[in-house]
């Protein structure tokens, strides 16, 4: 078939496609109509909102940064900017030669292409095709008979690589496209259509690829000029990518064969794994490579000269023949690019090589500690056989800012800081992070990822078909950092005494040689002045940032795709004058513009960063990493090792703890009734004991603050995290402030008085601060609920007020109160006690009477807007896992009880039906057997008898709206559950959430109730046998499954919520039932 005729304005397109940067350095100004006037209104609006989320005088700052302000901005944010006087850009040659070569395609729709799989298709595959024509023509020209270094299937892996990128950029544009095309205007006929032809039908794909190659794909890219930029740009960076390791293997060949290949010759390369790490400096990456003798390496195109400094020293590390030798891999450095040694994750053959890998990953550890290692994650640590191989080492010696203010100004800071400078700094050890998308919370740490983790991720499907549609798919994390024997995983929660014994034993190897290794002669010296990285953000965030921007309405007019983009600018927003590291925003978007992850390096012997323009940021850094790997080396003691193997063990026993349930229950003999019961007074000396102990292990600042280092639950893992304290009741200063205050009352010792101050005192400094941005952060860090958000905080400081006799944390807890806005309530998707407006109600309705009683309102018409039921069951609530949840902490229980106290104050009657609705719900999925109601958060539901879920926490729950609802129905609820509670009363777990001290408040709150002295009498004997279990033993247990020494200052899970209810035990009158948030 002839071209078909086309008419292409280059100048035009390139003028649509113009980015911020290339419009502030153009001297001449567009012509401005009146019908601009309109989009660029909407322009500044939506860039103000991007970068300053709608406030106005930040976003002046942001362009004050650029020499600009509202008026002069104007003009530059037109549609289309033309630079006349500059000469077409080489991208726009490259579209033209795909515009001219897609001409011959038209009717043509699938090739048997090397590059193309019909097993694995890529979506609108055949729109690629003549990208990667013009590609191939460009790197023949570069590289000529260099190719034939590669087999057929080689390079097709790194045309593939190619086509990959190119459905990245285009897939949303062309989904929306195609969607467009094959509409009827009629959806539902459009989908019955669907469902009668086959599933497989192609008529209307092969027709919307038709339409596209009429003009050579030319109608797409004018109307998408950006689209048609980022393609163009991808392909010139493919082909310079792919030119220079074409050339650097064709100039190495000999140098590879004499390092790694042995006797050997090196015929060809045949096979190729491209794009394992992420784009940078023009969208380059590592690349894997397999030779015809089967000799395995990998490319990569930066420096190795810190990989070559770092083997050097492994190998003097295995020179003291005491320790388990380490693998030192072979490396080839050009300084700019070089080769190394493939390392494969290979089984481990037995159970002792198991527990030398994990040994060695605990002297890996140390090391990488020691020399300021960050950012260690599943994917750069590979388990081969029992060696640990940390195979991405760029992240060694990584510079840490100046602190733009002091950072240990209190307790809370400094415990940050003591954590960021801990073993947890290497992210080797276990710990959740967020995945890229942000939809689900994985382990990523190098040592993390042994259960199957699964992340939610954007796919199309049914590809390339008429039904292709775009949907969530479940994606399995596959790594390779986890030792195996015969296919099985191999936790290292299970060798973690192994792990701390390899790590002790490398400390103690470097702390015994410290002169050596600080000496001019050390082994280490070769380190000195190695260019290393510096990550100044998470390429999580840069990853995000790019996806986002290639949605289909950024992709007509470059200046959309700028603006967009520029949400980097918006954390240097937060000072209000310009921080010193402000140029290094104008490089990160200079990358993301042409589709880079930005990357920084810096030499280690430097403590300023040279940006890859040539512009110097002097003396960003605290000091030049060597010289702090001298200092860490210096600091070594017995102290600190002490410090580091505790955090080591907490990381992972926060990492790995799980809620008990009914399976795992141990239940411990019911109390001897012959055992005299404690009395008030050695209730209250228990208490004071966990108090001398929680005033022992607090960490104090220089301004008298004090906190501590906990265990944080997560309820979107239902694990923890171990972090400082935070600041809410259910896990932070807020807690612990309440058990010392009521420690203070009941006692009158002005110490614990003194010392819940100190402890609240971070808190109340950020409540007090006239700076609306702190308590913005304050608001995003905590949320709003009664148990863990403002409102809990709320709650608490109002309790120790009224406890203390201290009326300004009444102020304080209001003004905590007056942060939760409409706007957060609207937002919630929790509804429950834990997270969300049901705990917020609770905490509303304890502040002075009617003080936000209307904000307590606006929480139970938000209830009430989301009830809804599944399954003809009466109506509950969905969690965001879309789940109906039974209990009092994150089920109807408690949002029952919430609405119950919202319906006694206000006599709405609408309160009280929601609630009865939610008790029927509760009540039809009960189970007769097991005389308890099940956990459902999980695909196979459980039974547990905590505060937090089962029939301990439904019974407190009912017992606390008795006043209000009081029928049949619900005292034989009431019944059964004190009968299941009084089954399960004594566990192997003490604290409040899931524990006896839980179970405990509502037999007690039974007693009070009901006048059931047998109760109140058998609560005595309970305590009794805790308290002296724990005696014996030295401590409380915390958690299921850990030795009893594992220690959490928090209220729900830790020791200040029992310190808390051994006080109410003896005075029950005196102190109020927090489990209730009364």
């Amino acid at each position: 078939m002839s071209p078909h005729n086309y008419t292409l304005n280059l100048t035009s397109l390139v003028a649509k496609a113009s980015t911020l940067t290339e419009r502030l350095n153009n001297s001449s100004l567009p012509q401005v109509t009146d019908k601009d006037e309109t989009q660029i209104s909407e322009r500044l609006e939506r860039w103000c909102q991007v970068v300053a989320q709608g406030k106005l005088a930040k976003f002046q700052r942001r362009l004050a940064c650029l020499g600009l302000d509202i008026d002069t901005i104007r003009p530059l944010l037109v549609n289309a900017y033309s630079n006349e006087q500059q000469p077409l850009p080489s991208w726009a040659t490259t579209l033209e030669q795909v515009i001219q070569t897609a001409q011959n395609f038209a009717n043509k729709h699938w090739y048997p292409y090397r590059y193309l799989n019909p097993e694995k298709p890529i979506p609108f595959e055949p729109i690629y095709v003549p990208c990667l024509q013009v590609a191939t023509q460009l790197l023949l020209a570069q590289v000529g008979d260099r190719l034939k270094l590669l087999t057929d299937s080689a390079m097709a892996a790194l045309e593939r690589e190619l086509v990959l990128q190119l459905s990245v950029l285009c897939s949303s544009t062309l989904m929306e496209e195609f969607s467009t095309f094959r509409s009827s205007g009629n959806a539902v006929r459009d989908f019955l259509l669907l469902c009668v032809k086959s599933p497989n039908s192609k008529e209307k794909y092969y027709a919307f690829i038709d339409q596209l190659f009429q003009d050579g794909l030319l109608s797409l890219f004018q109307e998408y000029s950006v689209l048609g930029r980022l393609v163009a740009t991808a392909i010139d960076f493919w082909v310079e990518a792919t030119t220079e390791f074409l050339n650097s293997l064709a100039t190495d060949w000999s140098d590879i064969e004499q390092c790694f290949g042995g006797d050997t010759p090196l015929k060809q390369v045949v096979a190729v794994k491209p794009g394992l790490s992420d784009p940078h400096n023009r969208g380059r990456s590592v690349i894997a490579l397999t030779f015809d003798t089967g000799m395995q390496l990998v490319y990569k195109p930066k420096d190795f000269g810190l990989d070559v400094a770092y083997y050097n020293f492994l190998e003097w590390c295995n020179s003291h023949t005491t320790l388990l030798p380490f693998k030192v891999i072979q490396v080839l450095n050009r300084s700019t690019y070089g080769w190394v040694e493939y390392v494969e994750s290979q089984p481990c053959e037995d159970e002792s090589a198991v527990r030398r890998f994990y040994e060695r990953s605990g002297m890996l550890l140390c090391l990488i500690h020691t020399l300021e290692g960050t950012d260690c994650h599943s994917g750069n640590l590979i388990a081969n056989g029992e060696q640990p191989v940390l195979v991405d080492l760029e992240t060694l010696l990584h510079h840490r800012n100046k602190s733009m203010g002091s950072s240990e100004s209190d307790a809370t800071m400094l415990v940050e800081k003591q954590l960021a400078e801990s073993v947890l700094r290497t992210w080797i050890l276990p710990q959740w992070g967020i995945s890229q998308n942000d939809q689900l919370t994985v382990d990523l740490s190098g040592l993390g990822g042994v259960e199957e983790q699964k992340v939610l991720a954007t796919r199309i499907q049914n590809i390339n078909t008429d039904a292709m549609n775009l949907g969530y798919e479940t994606v399995v994390l596959k790594e390779a950092n986890v030792p195996t024997i015969r296919g099985i995983s191999l936790s290292p929660d299970d060798y973690l005494e192994d792990l701390v014994a390899g790590f002790e034993q490398m400390y103690r190897l470097l702390f015994s040689h410290q002169a050596v290794l600080l000496a001019p002669t050390s082994p280490l010296m070769i380190l000195a002045h190695q260019k290393v990285r510096y990550v100044f953000r998470s390429t999580r965030i840069y990853h995000r940032i790019l996806q986002n921007s290639y949605a289909p309405s950024l992709l007509r007019f470059g200046i959309d795709r700028s603006i967009t983009l520029d949400v980097l600018s918006r954390a240097f927003l937060t000072w209000e004058q310009k921080p010193v590291f402000w140029s290094i925003l104008a490089a990160e978007l200079q990358a993301v513009e042409q589709l880079d992850i930005p990357i920084f390096t810096v030499l280690s012997s430097s403590d300023s960063l040279e940006l890859p323009k040539g512009l110097i940021i002097p003396e960003l850094f605290e000091e030049p990493s060597f010289s702090r790997v001298l200092r860490q080396l210096s600091t070594l003691s017995e102290a600190d090792l002490a410090q580091q193997i505790e955090i080591i063990r907490g990381s992972f026993y926060s990492r790995f703890v799980r809620e008990p349930n009914l399976v795992s229950f141990q239940v411990v003999s019911t109390p001897a009734k012959e055992v005299m019961p404690l009395t008030k007074e050695q209730l209250v000396q228990q208490a004071i004991t966990i108090a001398v102990d929680l005033r022992q292990r607090a960490i104090c600042a220089v301004d008298d603050s004090v906190s501590w280092i906990s265990l944080k639950y997560r309820a979107n893992t239902q694990g923890f995290q171990l972090q400082s304290l935070g600041v809410s009741l259910y896990d932070g200063s807020s807690g612990v402030a309440l058990f010392l205050a009521a420690l203070a009352k009941v006692t009158g010792n002005s110490e614990w008085h003194e010392l819940a101050l100190r402890t609240l005192q971070p808190l109340c400094k950020v409540l007090q601060d006239s700076n609306p941005e702190n308590a913005a952060r304050l608001t995003r860090q905590v949320g709003m609920s009664g148990t863990t958000g403002l409102g809990s905080i709320a709650y608490a400081l109002a309790q120790i007020s009224q406890l203390l006799q201290e009326p300004a944390l009444l102020q304080d807890a209001l003004k905590a109160a007056a942060l939760i806005t409409p706007d957060l309530i609207a937002a919630d998707k929790s509804f429950d006690i834990m997270a969300g407006a049901a705990g917020t109600i609770l905490s509303l309705l304890a502040l002075p009477a009617s003080t936000y009683l209307e904000m307590a309102i606006a929480c139970g018409e938000h209830l009430l807007k989301h009830q809804t039921n599944i399954d003809k069951r009466p109506k509950a609530w969905k969690n965001s896992a879309g789940k109906q949840l039974t209990g009092f902490s994150q089920g109807a229980a408690g949002i029952a009880y919430a609405l119950v106290r919202l319906y006694a104050v206000t006599q709405d009657s609408r309160f009280l039906d929601a609630a009865n609705e939610a008790i029927a719900y509760e009540q039809s999925v009960f189970c007769t057997e097991a005389q308890n109601w099940p956990d459902l958060r999980y695909e196979e539901p459980c039974l547990r008898v905590s505060w937090a879920n089962g029939a301990a926490g439904i019974g407190l729950g009912r017992l606390g709206g008795l006043s209000v609802l009081d029928t049949v129905e619900i005292r034989q609820e009431i019944a059964i559950a004190l009968e299941t509670t009084i089954k399960f009363a004594i566990s192997n777990v003490d604290n409040l959430c899931w524990g006896n001290l839980g179970r405990i408040e509502t037999l007690l709150v039974a007693a009070q109730k009901l006048n059931r002295p047998d109760l109140l009498e058998f609560v005595h004997q309970v305590v009794t046998h805790i308290v002296t279990q724990a005696q014996a033993q030295g401590t409380f247990t915390l958690f299921p499954d850990l030795p009893p020494k594992v220690y959490n200052p928090g209220f729900f899970h830790g020791t200040t919520g029992i310190g808390y209810q051994l006080l109410r035990i003896a005075y029950p009158t005196l102190l109020p039932s927090v489990l209730l948030c009364e």
